[in-house]
């Protein structure tokens, strides 16, 4: 998300920076993935993985990913407002 930032300061001619709100999402985009992957794996290295937990772990990962595009999608590096 950076190198777009950067990509359009350059297209723009400015130096442009993401305001607090976007640092916020995208912050809480790569906690709140990484969180769940270390569950997951935490899940996945156990000696009693459940496959009904990796199932349902699997599930909330993939929604995770769909909201984070969604979020991210949000962001748009040069527009102001």
């Amino acid at each position: 998300m950076d190198r777009a930032l950067v990509a359009a300061g350059r297209e723009l001619g400015q130096n442009l920076e993401w305001t607090e709100s976007e640092r916020d999402v995208l912050a809480r985009a790569c906690s709140t993935a990484d969180r769940l992957d270390r569950v997951y794996d935490r899940e996945l290295g156990s000696a009693e993985a459940n496959p009904a937990v990796l199932v349902k772990l699997s599930a909330e990962l993939r929604a995770l990913d769909r909201q984070v595009v969604d979020f991210c999608s949000r962001l748009h590096p040069g527009v102001a407002g």
